[in-house]
């Protein structure tokens, strides 16, 4: 059985502000909903940067995604119209919106490791129940932070990053015996 293609739809403020769009509690409200509603995988990464929907389907499912959303914003009294909307429907474009994103996000240190610190958490927490979706995002965040590290980015940021991505999948998805093997290669990579 092959995998339908990994899809995303991605809702951010106009305008930088430092809280998250919706509560956690909202967020897995949401998530179970949407699981529901469209009949597959869902994952929902939400930072303070924007809320982010990944899903494995076959067909476009943008109504259905943006519909939910804006029922928690009628709570809260704010509209779409308060918020971007993008809408990806191929791992090509998702990996070129991530580039761009990382790319943007790593000329502010602070805000980046913020970001890279709430991703991580919300990678351990919805592993188990998401694991296709994220083997696929580590893999396009894998790249993209290596593709970033060859140019003349804040270099330290980015091997950060990969190395707390790394050592999350390894936490995720290794047998214990080859865990504490991993993680001190990775950590001799860390010293050089």
């Amino acid at each position: 059985m092959t995998i339908p293609p990994l899809k995303m739809v991605s809702f951010s403020s106009k305008g930088y502000k430092k809280e998250l769009i919706i509560s956690t509690d909202q967020v897995d409200v949401m998530q179970a909903f949407l699981v529901e509603i469209l009949s597959c995988d869902v994952m929902i990464i939400n930072t303070n940067l924007g809320l982010d929907v990944y899903y494995n389907h076959v067909h476009n499912k943008k109504n259905q995604i943006e519909s939910a959303f804006l029922i928690l914003l009628a709570k809260q009294g704010r509209s779409i119209l308060d918020f971007f909307c993008y809408d990806l429907n191929s791992v090509d474009e998702i990996t070129l919106k991530i580039h761009h994103y990382f790319k943007r996000l790593i000329e502010h240190p602070l805000l980046f490791k913020s970001y890279s610190k709430s991703l991580c958490y919300q990678i351990n927490f919805n592993y188990a129940q998401n694991s296709k979706i994220i083997e696929t995002l580590f893999s396009i965040w894998q790249d993209e932070l290596l593709r970033l590290n060859n140019t003349n980015i804040q270099v330290y940021i980015l091997r950060t990053f990969l190395s707390n991505l790394q050592l999350t999948y390894i936490q995720q998805s290794c047998k214990p015996e080859l865990q504490d093997l991993l993680r001190s290669v990775i950590n001799i990579e860390r010293s050089n």
